[in-house]
């Protein structure tokens, strides 16, 4: 784009974009391809908010006076640790990897590997203004009690009621994207925790999109399970940039990861319930392979919108769901749980199951404690300081452990279910090998045999040697 360009120029924030004023008229300077756009509606050129450090330079260098708000970069700050940081060798390589790549880049580390503490050293090495992003309450307030404990400046929050910003803010997803307009100029830093949630197929995806609506050029991703498919891959790497340091689970357990046993339980469902999932199995097949066969590159989520338009395609995703819940939880599953319940009384053990349902049944049989997102942030706060000071030897949970939730002191991983993504795995594995002198963890998996778990169990299995 040919434009000519005046000696001074404003620069603004508006709304997860920057505008610039007065708009050049065409001439005979070229702005890099994709950096700006006209926006007929107001006469002006707009350009993402993410890439602010690149437009201003950009600007500089043509000799121009640049004013507006977001001429002036991020407020700084001046780091100071409240302890000392004692990093282990994989933590220090990955920030230094961090830093050599312009701090910019995703660390993949193992579930309970400490990736929290390479946050920290971000934020010690870097004097800007800083935003962390997590997913959930239940992070928010764990990310808050950690940087307080470890940095001497205010911590803000931003999210679960909260409004506050600081030198040092932690906000969630949710509250990001419905303040974009008030935090999107204001730091300089920014760290993504659970960052393969900005990893999606469609980059329009709107958790994704909000990234683009931050002006921070600092930014640092943090997860156990980067994306593996190409399209996702590009997505998080235009977001956070590219994959700068990477440990493997096998690497790490026995040493900064607690060693753990993998214990696949089979489960073969009673002459009834058999009888019952093959009928409906044979059932769901019967409209299944009609249409692959009809739409053999076609997804499953095609399938099941195929399916809503039909009363025989809505009777097959019927029987289906039928079959995924009785593989899932059979009174079978219920007397191997019992079993494992009563040999683990005196270790902690987590729960996991695909649904809540599920969960509230395992809480009354058993008389355990459930942790659901229908549970206010006291309560499971409640449960987990129960749990950690060994009132509670279990908990049960749907997906609200799955993701950085720390709970050190627990042993016993008992998988009775789940969606079968190997995201979901890990971060379930990951939730028992929090290191502790002396401890050697155990994950359980109750797979029902000739069902569509086996698949599922295999798959897990590779996907955790692969991790």
């Amino acid at each position: 784009m040919q434009r000519e360009v005046p000696a001074e120029m404003h620069v603004d924030h508006d709304r997860g974009t920057l505008i610039l004023r007065p708009e050049p008229t065409e001439g005979s300077v070229a702005f890099p391809e994709g950096l700006v756009q006209h926006d007929e509606r107001v006469g002006v050129l707009r350009a993402p908010a993410c890439r602010r450090g690149e437009l201003l330079r950009f600007l500089r260098e043509l000799g121009l006076t640049l004013t507006g708000s977001a001429a002036a970069d991020p407020p700084t700050r001046v780091p100071r640790a409240r302890i000392p940081l004692d990093l282990r060798d994989y933590q220090r390589r990955a920030v230094e990897a961090w830093l050599v790549a312009g701090r910019r880049g995703v660390v993949a580390l193992p579930t309970g590997s400490g990736k929290t503490r390479v946050a920290l050293g971000a934020l010690l090495a870097t004097p800007q203004s800083a935003l962390v992003l997590v997913p959930t309450r239940v992070l928010l307030h764990q990310w808050v009690a950690v940087l307080r404990e470890h940095l001497e400046e205010p911590i803000a929050v931003f999210g679960d009621g909260h409004h506050d910003v600081g030198p040092v803010t932690v906000a969630t997803h949710a509250a990001l994207l419905l303040n974009a307009e008030r935090l999107g100029g204001q730091f300089g830093l920014l760290i993504v925790d659970e960052a393969h949630h900005f990893g999606p197929e469609d980059p329009t995806q709107p958790m994704r999109a909000a990234l683009d609506l931050l002006v921070a050029e600092a930014r640092l991703g943090l997860t156990a399970t980067p994306p593996t498919q190409a399209a996702a891959i590009a997505s998080l790497t235009s977001a956070l940039g590219p994959v700068i340091c990477r440990e493997r689970l096998d690497s790490l357990a026995g040493t900064s990861l607690a060693p753990f046993d993998r214990i696949v339980i089979p489960i073969r469902l009673t002459p009834a319930a058999r009888e019952a999932y093959d009928r409906d199995y044979r059932r769901f097949r019967q409209t299944y392979d009609v249409w692959h066969r009809a739409a053999p590159a076609s997804t499953w989520s095609g399938f099941v919108r195929a399916c809503s338009r039909t009363a025989d395609g809505r009777e097959a995703l019927v029987a289906w769901g039928r079959c995924r819940r009785l593989a899932a939880y059979s009174d079978a599953k219920e007397a191997v749980l019992a079993e494992l319940i009563e040999m683990h009384k005196t270790d902690r053990s987590l729960i996991f199951a695909e649904d809540t349902a599920t969960v509230y049944h395992v809480c009354r049989r058993f008389l355990i404690a459930p942790i659901t997102a229908e549970i206010g942030p006291a309560e499971r706060r409640e449960v987990l300081e129960a749990f950690q000071a060994g009132h509670l030897n279990a908990i049960v949970s749907a997906r609200v452990l799955n993701e950085g939730v720390d709970v050190p002191d627990a042993d016993v991983a008992i998988i009775l279910s789940g969606r079968g993504g190997s995201i979901e795995h890990v971060q379930r594995v990951g939730r028992v090998l929090r290191p502790r002198p002396g401890k050697q963890a155990t994950v359980y998996e109750l797979c029902t045999v000739r069902t569509v778990e086996e698949g599922t169990s295999r798959r897990r299995r590779e996907w955790l040697d692969a991790a």
